[in-house]
Protein backbone atom coordinates (compact mmCIF):
# COMPACT_ATOMS: atom_id res chain seq x y z
CA UNK A 1 0.00 0.00 0.00
CA UNK A 2 1.37 3.28 -1.18
CA UNK A 3 0.08 6.43 0.98
CA UNK A 4 0.32 9.92 -0.91
CA UNK A 5 -0.05 13.38 1.19
CA UNK A 6 -1.34 16.20 -0.86
CA UNK A 7 0.44 19.82 -0.53
CA UNK A 8 2.00 22.41 -2.12
CA UNK A 9 5.63 22.47 -2.88
CA UNK A 10 6.15 26.39 -1.32
CA UNK A 11 3.82 24.92 1.19
CA UNK A 12 2.16 27.64 0.70
CA UNK A 13 -2.02 27.63 1.90
CA UNK A 14 -3.33 30.09 -0.33
CA UNK A 15 -3.04 27.58 -3.47
CA UNK A 16 -5.26 25.62 -4.97
CA UNK A 17 -5.84 21.86 -4.89
CA UNK A 18 -8.02 19.60 -6.72
CA UNK A 19 -7.82 18.11 -2.93
CA UNK A 20 -8.30 19.37 0.47
CA UNK A 21 -5.68 20.92 2.27
CA UNK A 22 -3.88 18.83 4.12
CA UNK A 23 -5.81 15.59 3.04
CA UNK A 24 -4.32 11.89 2.62
CA UNK A 25 -5.14 9.57 -0.34
CA UNK A 26 -4.50 6.33 -0.20
CA UNK A 27 -3.52 3.81 -3.35
CA UNK A 28 -4.21 0.43 -3.45
CA UNK A 29 -1.71 -0.79 -6.60
CA UNK A 30 -1.41 -4.50 -8.12
CA UNK A 31 2.58 -4.50 -9.17
CA UNK A 32 3.67 -7.36 -11.18
CA UNK A 33 7.66 -7.73 -10.03
CA UNK A 34 10.23 -10.13 -11.88
CA UNK A 35 11.21 -11.70 -8.60
CA UNK A 36 15.19 -12.54 -8.85
CA UNK A 37 16.14 -14.30 -5.98
CA UNK A 38 19.96 -14.68 -6.51
CA UNK A 39 21.85 -11.05 -7.07
CA UNK A 40 24.33 -9.05 -4.96
CA UNK A 41 27.29 -10.23 -3.51
CA UNK A 42 26.11 -8.34 -0.18
CA UNK A 43 23.72 -10.75 1.62
CA UNK A 44 21.75 -7.75 3.05
CA UNK A 45 21.13 -6.70 -0.65
CA UNK A 46 19.37 -9.66 -1.74
CA UNK A 47 16.06 -10.57 -1.28
CA UNK A 48 14.95 -13.69 -0.34
CA UNK A 49 12.44 -15.96 0.62
CA UNK A 50 13.32 -19.17 2.89
CA UNK A 51 11.26 -21.50 4.99
CA UNK A 52 12.53 -24.16 7.66
CA UNK A 53 10.55 -27.50 8.14
CA UNK A 54 11.75 -30.27 10.58
CA UNK A 55 10.34 -33.66 10.10
CA UNK A 56 10.61 -36.02 13.18
CA UNK A 57 12.69 -39.22 11.04
CA UNK A 58 12.94 -41.53 14.67
CA UNK A 59 11.43 -41.39 17.94
CA UNK A 60 14.27 -43.17 19.46
CA UNK A 61 17.73 -44.88 17.99
CA UNK A 62 16.99 -48.39 16.51
CA UNK A 63 18.38 -51.47 17.99
CA UNK A 64 20.91 -52.55 15.34
CA UNK A 65 21.10 -55.64 18.47
CA UNK A 66 18.16 -56.63 17.06
CA UNK A 67 17.27 -55.40 13.76
CA UNK A 68 21.09 -55.32 10.98
CA UNK A 69 21.19 -54.07 8.12
CA UNK A 70 23.88 -55.69 5.67
CA UNK A 71 26.14 -54.06 3.55
CA UNK A 72 23.98 -54.94 0.43
CA UNK A 73 20.96 -53.20 1.77
CA UNK A 74 20.07 -50.41 -0.56
CA UNK A 75 18.38 -47.50 1.76
CA UNK A 76 17.13 -44.44 -0.23
CA UNK A 77 15.00 -41.63 0.75
CA UNK A 78 12.69 -40.41 -1.84
CA UNK A 79 11.08 -37.39 -2.28
CA UNK A 80 7.80 -36.69 -4.56
CA UNK A 81 6.02 -32.92 -4.60
CA UNK A 82 3.36 -31.07 -5.67
CA UNK A 83 4.46 -26.86 -6.87
CA UNK A 84 1.51 -24.50 -6.57
CA UNK A 85 4.24 -22.13 -7.13
CA UNK A 86 4.69 -19.68 -9.43
CA UNK A 87 8.46 -19.56 -8.93
CA UNK A 88 11.04 -22.92 -8.22
CA UNK A 89 12.34 -24.01 -5.13
CA UNK A 90 15.96 -24.96 -4.25
CA UNK A 91 15.74 -27.33 -1.55
CA UNK A 92 18.34 -28.53 1.23
CA UNK A 93 18.03 -31.50 3.34
CA UNK A 94 20.01 -31.61 6.67
CA UNK A 95 19.66 -33.77 9.60
CA UNK A 96 19.76 -33.25 13.83
CA UNK A 97 20.97 -35.84 16.29
CA UNK A 98 18.78 -36.28 19.52
CA UNK A 99 20.62 -33.54 21.38
CA UNK A 100 19.29 -30.85 18.05
CA UNK A 101 22.41 -30.75 16.93
CA UNK A 102 23.20 -31.21 13.09
CA UNK A 103 24.44 -34.82 12.26
CA UNK A 104 26.01 -36.76 9.03
CA UNK A 105 26.91 -33.34 7.35
CA UNK A 106 28.84 -34.93 4.71
CA UNK A 107 25.02 -36.60 4.13
CA UNK A 108 23.62 -33.16 3.23
CA UNK A 109 21.67 -33.05 0.03
CA UNK A 110 20.78 -30.00 -2.41
CA UNK A 111 17.16 -30.95 -4.88
CA UNK A 112 15.76 -28.45 -6.96
CA UNK A 113 11.70 -28.35 -7.26
CA UNK A 114 9.95 -27.03 -10.50
CA UNK A 115 7.80 -24.20 -10.47
CA UNK A 116 4.02 -24.30 -11.30
CA UNK A 117 2.92 -23.46 -14.57
CA UNK A 118 2.08 -19.52 -14.75
CA UNK A 119 -0.43 -17.83 -16.99
CA UNK A 120 0.59 -14.85 -18.81
CA UNK A 121 -0.52 -12.30 -15.55
CA UNK A 122 1.85 -14.56 -13.65
CA UNK A 123 -0.59 -16.08 -11.57
CA UNK A 124 0.00 -19.89 -11.04
CA UNK A 125 -2.69 -22.33 -12.83
CA UNK A 126 -1.48 -25.67 -12.73
CA UNK A 127 0.81 -27.75 -10.16
CA UNK A 128 3.96 -29.25 -11.08
CA UNK A 129 3.47 -32.99 -9.53
CA UNK A 130 6.55 -35.53 -9.28
CA UNK A 131 6.48 -38.89 -7.75
CA UNK A 132 9.73 -39.72 -6.15
CA UNK A 133 11.43 -36.91 -8.52
CA UNK A 134 14.73 -36.73 -5.84
CA UNK A 135 16.32 -39.82 -4.36
CA UNK A 136 18.52 -39.76 -2.55
CA UNK A 137 21.18 -42.69 -1.42
CA UNK A 138 22.89 -43.86 1.40
CA UNK A 139 25.93 -45.58 0.94
CA UNK A 140 26.23 -48.42 4.00
CA UNK A 141 27.92 -46.26 6.98
CA UNK A 142 25.51 -43.45 6.47
CA UNK A 143 22.58 -45.75 6.61
CA UNK A 144 23.33 -46.80 9.73
CA UNK A 145 24.12 -43.70 10.97
CA UNK A 146 21.23 -42.35 9.66
CA UNK A 147 18.81 -45.07 12.07
CA UNK A 148 21.06 -44.44 15.23
CA UNK A 149 21.96 -40.93 15.36
CA UNK A 150 19.13 -39.05 13.33
CA UNK A 151 15.68 -38.03 15.24
CA UNK A 152 14.97 -35.17 12.88
CA UNK A 153 14.58 -34.40 9.10
CA UNK A 154 15.36 -30.55 8.76
CA UNK A 155 14.33 -28.81 5.12
CA UNK A 156 15.26 -25.19 4.08
CA UNK A 157 13.54 -23.97 1.45
CA UNK A 158 14.60 -21.27 -0.77
CA UNK A 159 12.29 -19.83 -3.97
CA UNK A 160 14.12 -19.60 -6.91
CA UNK A 161 12.94 -17.29 -9.87
CA UNK A 162 15.61 -18.98 -12.74
CA UNK A 163 13.85 -17.57 -15.79
CA UNK A 164 13.60 -14.17 -14.15
CA UNK A 165 9.85 -14.37 -15.12
CA UNK A 166 7.32 -11.93 -14.06
CA UNK A 167 4.93 -13.57 -11.27
CA UNK A 168 2.79 -13.28 -8.66
CA UNK A 169 2.57 -14.74 -5.68
CA UNK A 170 -0.74 -15.37 -3.87
CA UNK A 171 -1.49 -16.27 0.03
CA UNK A 172 -3.72 -19.15 -1.49
CA UNK A 173 -0.07 -20.61 -3.37
CA UNK A 174 1.15 -23.76 -1.50
CA UNK A 175 4.19 -26.53 -1.81
CA UNK A 176 3.96 -30.18 -0.69
CA UNK A 177 6.82 -32.09 -0.13
CA UNK A 178 6.08 -35.69 0.31
CA UNK A 179 9.57 -38.19 1.61
CA UNK A 180 9.68 -41.78 2.27
CA UNK A 181 12.39 -43.93 2.77
CA UNK A 182 13.05 -47.62 1.14
CA UNK A 183 15.33 -50.42 2.05
CA UNK A 184 15.58 -52.92 -0.59
CA UNK A 185 17.89 -55.98 0.23
CA UNK A 186 18.74 -58.42 3.50
CA UNK A 187 17.77 -57.10 6.94
CA UNK A 188 18.46 -59.40 10.07
CA UNK A 189 16.30 -59.65 12.88
CA UNK A 190 17.96 -61.29 15.72
CA UNK A 191 14.71 -62.52 18.15
CA UNK A 192 15.28 -63.28 21.81
CA UNK A 193 14.40 -66.55 22.57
Amino acid sequence: RYHYRIRSVDNNKDNVHYFFQQSDMALKENTKLPLWFEGAEDPDKNFHITRFDTVAFMSEPADMDVLQLTPETECVLKLSYTNFLPIGVEGTLSYLGYDGQPVMPEANQSFKIVAGKVDSDGYVQESTIEENAIRIRYEYGEALRLFQEVESLVFTYKMANDELKTVRLRTSDWLELRANVYLNGALVVNFNE
